[in-house]
């Protein structure tokens, strides 16, 4: 910068020293007409992540949060507006989110910091805002892992599926569950991500090559089978689950009551069950909800040929794909489409219409 006066930088150092001994190096500095060196404007920019580290507790925000991505999900950081050194007392101003405060950012910062190492990166791809910060203020630091993990698996990309970024959508909702309903959903969160983790896909009865692919001559399919989803290798249900689950929540508006005892039938049940009972609950009409959880009441889940494994099939493409062995010893293979969504809403109401009459009749 030019200055209008000519003066000895050191001289001119040694009086800013005199009259302001505290001003740190990387102020902006100036000294008024009394001083006889009205003309100064010294402005010293120091490093963006400096400054963050001033603003935000000591947090040095540009190495303590990590650049990993995961795919379909926008990450967010920190942005600052740029420093002008023809304006050095124009205050700078951030954005985190929906967050322009430093002292809101700082709040939800310490959010962040709860967790640890991957967990810490999965929070944040969620977007801070004021509705977020209070939901996760109702958590345990458990809690606030389970919630983590399950945002991202519900909402994060992946191949063969069409599913979007929910993750500001499912905040809302769960932001109306009351204290009860909260502890409960958490908990069938946990339930349902741990299930995916553990989930493998199952294995071609005819066998698969060293690519994972079935050893078939050919496969015949209707043209509106998803091709990938009846793919054994596909291995999708892990996450479909955590997905129906999350649209469930969004789209059903369940009572207190009924959701505390679905979350209670889910944190008891296995994938392939789980997979039957969300599926009816979203199908049918909101009135339809307590005949489908007296159902599963009355279910022996620990039967292995019980009603919900077999109502589980409805949605299990390779439940529905029939295997022929030709002279030479070969197979090929007729892949017919899963039960669509008007025929097994159908089937869900007869199933629990035979229940509710039979636990009538039990009862009188």
């Amino acid at each position: 910068m030019k200055l209008s006066n000519t003066v000895g930088f050191s001289q001119l150092t040694d009086q800013i020293k005199q009259h302001r001994p505290n001003t740190p190096p990387t102020a902006t500095v100036k000294v008024n007409e009394a001083d006889s060196i009205s003309n100064y404007i010294i402005a010293k920019k120091g490093p963006e992540s400096e400054l963050l580290l001033n603003s935000f507790k000591g947090r040095n925000t540009a190495k303590t949060y990590s650049p990993h991505h995961i795919v379909g999900m926008k990450k967010y950081g920190i942005a600052s507006s740029p420093l002008d050194i023809n304006k050095p007392f124009v205050e700078q101003t951030y954005r985190y989110g929906e967050f322009t405060n430093p002292d809101d950012i700082n709040a939800f910062l310490d959010q962040v910091e709860r967790l640890d190492g991957e967990l810490q990166t999965m929070f944040q791809h969620l977007k801070p805002t004021s509705e977020l910060l209070d939901l996760t203020k109702k958590m345990s630091d458990e809690e606030l892992a389970i919630f983590t993990e399950f945002m991202v698996a519900s909402s994060r990309h992946y191949i063969g599926m069409e599913n979007k970024n929910i993750s500001e959508q499912l905040i809302s909702s769960m932001s109306q569950l009351s204290a009860d309903e909260l502890s409960s959903t958490l908990e069938t969160m946990s339930t349902l991500v741990q299930q995916g983790n553990d989930y493998t896909n199952p294995i071609s009865p005819v066998g698969e090559n060293k690519h994972g692919h079935e050893i078939v001559e050919m496969i015949s399919k209707p043209d509106n089978v998803n091709w990938f989803k009846s793919n054994y290798g596909s291995n999708l249900a892990k996450y479909e689950l955590v997905i129906d689950y999350a649209n469930l929540l969004m789209n059903k508006n369940l009572s207190e009551d009924q959701l505390i005892q679905l979350n209670s039938h889910l944190s008891q049940s296995n994938l392939e069950q789980n997979s039957s009972i969300i599926d009816m609950v979203s199908l049918l009409k909101t009135h339809q909800t307590d005949e489908v959880l007296a159902m599963v009441s009355e279910v022996d889940k620990d039967s292995e040929l019980n009603l919900l494994s077999y109502l589980a099939q409805q949605t299990n493409y390779q439940a529905n794909k029939q295997y022929y062995q030709m002279d030479n010893g070969k197979f090929v293979a007729q892949q017919d489409n899963i039960s669509s969504d008007s025929n097994r809403r159908e089937l869900y109401t007869q199933t629990t219409s035979r229940c509710e009459f039979q636990l009538e009749l039990k009862a009188s």
